[in-house]
């Protein structure tokens, strides 16, 4: 994400990146030097670990939500970004598939391909999402009630 950053930070004004969720030291002096070679200092901000009180103001206030894994299993990250409605560019090589309904509630793409991920997220910037139609369907596909439908389910067999 921070490689292909730059290119993005010049065809969106006043772009910021966050990095939200804790890290250690060695993660932390990687992803600086990162940053600090694409020059990027004023445009990345590592927020360090954030309560689950204030998660939710961090998705909340987001654009889009970018997180192109190639080894997530499940992904309650996509889920989160969701249900606050936010639009989420993933990578089809892992459990982001699953939690995306195969690109149904988000764009799948190619997690080694950097010109892919740059396109869609300047595409994505520009589109408003249903949010309303975003939540509802997370709760509706991965929420406590279909939860409960599968668990009686499994019960049963």
């Amino acid at each position: 994400m921070i490689a292909v950053l730059p290119e993005i930070k010049n065809n969106k004004e006043g772009l910021k990146y966050l990095i939200v969720g804790k890290y250690d030291q060695q993660e932390y002096s990687r992803i600086q030097k990162l940053i600090v070679d694409k020059k990027l200092e004023d445009d990345v901000i590592l927020t360090g670990f954030v309560s689950d009180e204030e998660l939710t103001d961090y998705y909340l206030s987001a654009d889009i939500f970018v997180m192109p894994s190639k080894q997530e299993g499940f992904g309650i990250v996509f889920l989160e970004a969701l249900v606050c409605g936010l639009t989420v560019i993933a990578g089809n090589k892992d459990g982001s598939i699953d939690v995306l309904k195969n690109g149904e509630l988000g764009t799948l793409i190619d997690p080694d391909n950097s010109e892919q991920l740059k396109t869609e997220i300047l595409n994505n910037l520009n589109v408003i999402e249903d949010k309303e139609f975003l939540s509802s369907e997370v709760q509706e596909t991965f929420g406590f009630e279909k939860f409960k439908e599968r668990l009686n389910e499994i019960i049963r067999m």
